[in-house]
């Protein structure tokens, strides 16, 4: 049965499944068919827009195939040719209508298309006939279009067109080229000319706002047709300007009276057409406008715009200039009504410093009438300018030309002005004010002055009186000082401040007094003051006390005082008195101790040194003083045996006390620098006993001394203070013991060896000393510090960080070197090297007599900061026949070198001093006086081989304490060592 109707059904099944195969297929096809109807609908949709976008674009564009035929173009280019597209469609394109005006553009455009084939963009400017007239130009490219595998497969050419652009641009040079030259009112007349004739415009026209009407303009400059026109004045209100005035720029291209009927301007010109654009200050003030105006459209607006933004911003600058000029000109006659009656001299320089306006009091001043004043200058020969320190004062400095040339005020100048016509100086006090205009140029220079001569006078009188008082308190290493009993008010002396190291300015009290004396002094020390106050019968007081100095060390100081002034009662009213630094005298034994102490224990040196030092130079200055005047009194004939017999104890205490400061300075390292031939085998052994001593008997000493002499250029006592220095820093590196070994050699150093010592050494032959240690050593990385000033390694309190410092200075004064090496463990050795010098001859033993200059006197110019010093030298020198010129300082000495006509045989100076040191000035005399000999003196020189230079080997000096024998002796040295060409026939004078 089931087989049977499936035989009846199976062809039915079969057709049907045909039919639904069929309807699938068919409707597959509809579907693929629709899907091809929208995507060519879409390609089409999207070809119109691009097509509308290609013809509506602004610029020319076309579409080239790689051999420059023309495949499209756009609108635009064939509107402006005027022909149709298949003029030029399928034609290279050099070939069409395009270029058909110029055979130089057809070539240069077919290059262009075989250039942008192979890959490149091309531009370049061209021009074109207009259907209209007149020539285009345009702003031509050409660029290649490239497929996936960047083959170039299309040319797309572009132009914009630029001939409007370039048309502006043309008539803004040439409104430049006319208006440029122009400044002023000529420069309004020539704009808006210039504008009519550009823009082709019937009326153009500046207009400034009336500040004496508000609300109303006033034409600066008018132009029809090209012709310059009365000025008007005309009200905003209702007017087409109103619009355009501190706002913004305005165009009606019609209908502008239309719009604007109350404007009758607008009416009498006959316009219809307005463009306007308003002027402001560099500030944003609104200043005026500038406009043209025409009876139609103007035809290039945009050009017009932009020639109206260059005119209004010259014109804003001009107004300004006008707005600024006119405030001045009013200002200045009100200052000129100002000054006439003003007791204060009053002068107005123009902009090449002549006077152009005086006032009665300033031609009263000066000496001269008002008349002659006009037109003077600062450099006229009439005036003699001077500063107020006396000294001439070039025309180029005086106020008003300083004033004018910086454009800064100069204020409160004293000057003396002298009339050479009357031959009276008047003392002038004068500033001098610039005035300029708003773009920084000058107006002129505005010069008061006041009469201060009666007031100099008086504070000249009053300084001679306070110079007077200032050598009295100065002539004394004293301080001076006062101090109101009832108000508290003090005063001190700048000595006082000097000796604390406090400054100058500093406000003082009755406590700044109190609060620096030591503690421990204090209670005694107000005691006895006020013991001595409350006497009024009482001689004063005079009491010993600590203060402490501004960097905190104490100073021992002895006061003393009184009451200089007292009521009906008795009672002290001013109490003034002096403090005198006796902090040498209270130091002087514990430095000895110290110093002492410092031969014991060397760890302590460095400190020594700068205690010893101090009290060493004071006393070379002290008794430089005490032994000369000792020598001049025992020359006396006068003195009687007694006193012949005190003054010679004087004297030989003197002398020892002048042994004891060359041991301190020796040890200080402040002795003058001495350079002589010493042989370094010897200088070690002079040093071994000391060393000894220093280093302690748990360090053993071992010298290794080279058999040949080492003959070295250098200072003896400082060679022995470099053996020293390193001595005990090898023993401060050895706490618990060891060997301190110092070796001398010769050695030769090649290139290669210096360069290993050091970069700054050269080849040659060398004296090296080494102090080696076996001690804790050194860390690689302080190595480098160890010579920096002030670096130690030691604990604090056990060292400055100054030694190898000094060692170091006097090593490269001698022009040697050092070296060093250390590890951690393995101890140190510092190494010197010094150039051998050759050993030196036989000396002369030759003395020079004193004696005195009996033939021709010597002029000495001596130069020294101490009083007491310079007094008892410059007695010395004229008991040896010398004509003496004294001096404070090296400014000072120069000054009197500068005033004294006649020769100058010597220069005895002092080392240190303020300012200028002595090599300093000796060779400002050289150079001033050529031929001058230089004697040094010195108490101490602080170090001078490595702060000031040291003396050459041949330089003479003299240490003090010095007398007169030694004195004569250097001077006789000195002056036959040169003598000095003889002031009129240039033949060496006799000595």
């Amino acid at each position: 049965m089931s087989a049977s109707l499936h035989a009846l059904l199976a062809p039915g099944l079969y057709a049907v499944t045909q039919l639904a195969l069929l309807a699938v297929s068919l409707l597959a096809f509809l579907c693929a068919l629709a899907i091809w109807w929208r995507v060519r609908r879409e390609r089409r949709l999207t070809h119109q827009r691009l097509r509308a976008i290609f013809d509506h674009t602004l610029h020319y564009m076309g579409l080239l195939d790689v051999s420059g035929t023309v495949l499209e173009a756009n609108r635009p280019v064939l509107q402006a040719v005027g022909v149709p597209a298949d003029s030029v469609v399928g034609r290279p394109f050099w070939d069409t209508p395009l270029w058909a005006h110029s055979a130089e553009l057809r070539e240069r455009v077919r290059a262009a298309c075989a250039a942008a084939a192979r890959g490149e963009t091309i531009r370049f400017e061209t021009w074109h006939p207009l259907l209209s007239g007149g020539i285009g130009h345009v702003d031509f490219s050409l660029k290649p279009i490239r497929d996936e595998h960047g083959t170039v497969v299309l040319l797309v050419p572009e132009g914009r067109d630029v001939t409007e652009r370039k048309q502006t641009q043309s008539a803004l040079d040439r409104l430049v080229e006319v208006i440029g030259p122009h400044t002023g009112q000529g420069f309004f007349q020539a704009a808006v000319d210039t504008l009519c004739a550009i823009c082709a415009a019937e009326h153009a026209l500046v207009a400034a706002l009336d500040p004496h009407l508000p609300g109303y303009l006033r034409t600066i400059a008018v132009s029809h047709d090209g012709q310059a026109q009365p000025n008007f004045s005309y009200a905003l209100a209702g007017a087409v300007c109103e619009t355009v005035v501190g706002r913004e720029l305005r165009y009606y291209p019609h209908a502008v009276q239309a719009r604007f009927p109350n404007d009758r301007r607008m009416v009498g010109f006959g316009a219809d057409c307005y463009m306007g654009l308003p002027i402001f200050s560099n500030d944003g003030v609104p200043l005026g406008l500038i406009a043209v105006a025409h009876s139609t459209a103007l035809e290039r607006p945009e050009q017009v715009k932009a020639l109206l933004h260059v005119v209004a911003a010259r014109a804003g600058a001009e107004l300004e200039r006008r707005r600024v000029d006119a405030a001045l000109i009013e200002s200045e006659n009100r200052f000129r009504t100002l000054v006439e009656d003003i007791e204060v001299g009053v002068l107005l320089h123009d902009r090449d410093d002549r006077i152009v306006l005086s006032n009665p009091a300033a031609a009263r001043v000066l000496g001269l009438t008002r008349e002659q004043l006009h037109g003077l200058t600062s450099a006229d020969p009439q005036w003699g300018l001077v500063r107020e320190d006396g000294s001439e004062l070039p025309p180029d400095d005086a106020p008003s030309v300083v004033a004018a040339h910086s454009g800064q005020a100069i204020r409160n100048t004293v000057l003396g002005v002298l009339n050479r016509t009357t031959g009276v100086r008047r003392w002038l006090q004068v500033t001098a004010a610039p005035r300029l205009r708003p773009d920084g140029s000058l107006l002129h220079v505005l010069v008061t002055m006041i009469d201060v001569t009666d007031r100099k006078r008086a504070e000249e009188a009053v300084r001679a009186s306070s110079r007077r008082l200032a050598l009295a308190i100065s002539a004394t290493s004293d301080a001076v000082w006062e101090w109101n009993y009832q108000t508290g008010e003090t005063f001190y002396s700048p000595r006082w401040f000097e000796m604390l190291g406090l400054p100058p300015d500093l406000p003082t009290t009755l406590d700044t007094f109190t609060s620096r004396c030591h503690p421990d002094d204090l209670e005694p020390t107000m005691r006895t003051i006020q013991e001595a106050l409350g006497r009024p019968e009482s001689p004063g007081y005079e009491v010993e006390l600590r203060m402490r100095r501004g960097d905190g060390t104490w100073l021992w100081v002895l006061g003393r005082g009184n009451a200089v002034e007292r009521d009906g009662w008795g009672r002290p009213l001013i109490v003034a008195g002096t403090t005198t630094d006796i902090s040498q005298r209270k130091e002087a034994e514990q430095r000895r101790r110290e110093l002492e102490a410092r031969l014991a224990h060397s760890q302590r040196m460095e400190s020594m040194g700068r205690l010893a030092g101090g009290v060493a130079h004071d006393f070379n200055n002290l008794l430089t003083v005490i032994n000369g005047y000792s020598d001049l009194l025992l020359d006396s004939a006068s003195l009687d045996a007694a006193g012949y017999e005190m003054l010679t104890d004087i004297r030989n205490a003197g002398a020892r006390a002048a042994a004891l400061t060359q041991q301190l300075l020796t040890f200080s390292r402040h002795q003058v620098v001495a350079p002589d031939t010493h042989e370094l085998n010897a200088v070690v052994a002079d040093t071994e006993r000391m060393l000894t001593r220093l280093i302690g008997e748990h360090i053993t000493l071992q010298t290794d001394l080279a058999t040949d002499l080492l003959w070295v250029q250098a200072d003896a006592g400082q060679l022995g203070q470099v053996i020293v220095n390193l001595a005990v820093n090898a023993r401060d590196a050895m706490p618990d013991g060891g060997v301190l070994t110092v070796r001398t050699a010769p050695v030769d150093l090649d290139a290669r060896a210096a360069g290993m010592v050091g970069p700054e050494v050269k080849p040659g032959s060398y004296a090296m000393l080494c102090v080696t240690d076996t001690g804790t050593g050194i860390p690689k990385e302080l190595l480098e510090l160890v010579f920096e000033p002030f670096f130690t390694t030691k604990g604090p309190g056990k060292g400055t960080g100054l030694g190898l410092t000094t060692v170091q200075g006097i090593v490269q004064q001698c022009g040697g070197t050092m070296s060093v090496q250390s590890e951690p463990g393995a101890g140190s050795s510092f190494c010197i090297y010094l150039p051998r010098v050759p050993e030196p001859g036989a000396r002369s033993a030759r003395a020079v007599e004193p004696r005195t200059y009996t033939r021709e006197p010597r002029t000495v110019l001596m130069v020294e900061d101490e009083a007491s010093v310079r007094q008892v030298v410059r007695l010395m020198l004229e008991r040896l026949g010398m004509h003496v010129l004294p001096s404070t300082d090296a400014q000072d000495a120069l000054r009197i070198l500068g005033r004294y006509p006649g020769p100058i045989d010597l220069l005895l100076t002092d080392i240190i001093m303020p300012g200028l040191n002595g090599r300093q000035l000796a060779e400002q005399v050289q150079a001033l006086r050529p031929g001058t000999r230089t004697i040094y003196m010195s108490g101490y020189t602080d170090d001078a081989v490595v702060q000031h230079g040291v003396l050459r080997a041949d330089a003479l000096y003299v240490q003090k304490p010095f007398d007169a024998d030694t004195l004569n002796r250097t001077i006789r040295l000195a002056l036959e060592a040169a003598p000095p060409v003889d002031r009129a026939d240039g033949s060496a004078s006799d000595v």
